[in-house]
């Protein structure tokens, strides 16, 4: 017996594979948490039962991996399979309506459109189309939740990312003021897992397997709770 949970991904699928047996077979609000700074530091985990077998899968997100366990038990005996596998945090924002704000001699501009994000370390890669802009953290965020700046030829372009909108605030060499903009904005959580792995454990009388496969996984956060989405579908993890 083999029972498949797909947990939810945009791309691709999670899918754990549960044990088998010889019988036939912060401080900030919901909406402005993702990445590893709300993830990492707890075991998320849910729990299934199925034909006498208790299934409880465990996941532990860094800042790059993902540790996941699959612990399957059944009278009286209990196996573990554990994955490790590689993962990045991206983001999407969706603008409706943007918005400008300065004059001739400074201006800041945030245009209507929809921009990719990645954290790599302390920087904030923002894209949209053949735009690429670095951002370095200008103070303490939730991954891409918070106050991020980029200088080009002594201007000063600093976002700030959370409650539903982006503001953002120029500063210009020669000019005294710093004109700013606010526009509301639709943020998407995403944990990109870059490499297939397996597990399996135990022997034909009583096994336990985990496959963790590549996919690219929307998640929020509702109170105490990690809700993973999958094609309409949501999987729901608490802290163990």
């Amino acid at each position: 017996m083999q029972i498949n949970q797909w947990i939810l991904g945009l791309t691709a699928a999670v899918m754990l594979a549960a044990c088998g047996d010889d019988d036939g077979g912060g401080g900030a609000s919901d909406s402005d948490r993702g990445g590893p700074d709300a993830l990492d530091g707890v075991s998320w985990s849910m729990q299934q039962s199925a034909n006498g077998i208790d299934f409880k899968f465990g996941f532990e997100f860094g800042p790059d991996s993902l540790k996941a366990h699959n612990t399957c038990t059944s009278g009286g005996q209990s196996l573990t399979a554990n994955v490790e596998v590689p993962v990045k945090y991206r983001y999407n924002a969706s603008i409706a309506e943007g918005g400008k704000a300065g004059t001739d001699a400074c201006f800041v501009e945030v245009s209507a459109g929809s921009f990719d994000f990645e954290l790599a370390g302390d920087k904030l890669i923002a894209s949209s189309g053949d735009q690429v802009i670095e951002f370095t953290a200008a103070g303490a965020h939730s991954g891409l939740y918070g106050d991020w700046t980029a200088t080009s030829d002594g201007l000063t372009l600093t976002w700030s990312m959370g409650d539903g909108k982006i503001e953002a605030r120029a500063t210009c060499p020669g000019v005294s003021d710093s004109p700013s903009v606010s526009v509301p904005t639709d943020f998407i959580n995403y944990v990109d897992v870059l490499a297939a792995d397996e597990d399996v454990v135990g022997d034909e009388s009583f096994s336990c397997q985990l496959a963790v496969m590549k996919a690219l996984m929307e998640y929020r956060f509702e109170g105490d709770e990690l809700v993973l989405s999958f094609n309409g579908q949501d999987s729901r993890l608490t802290v163990e």
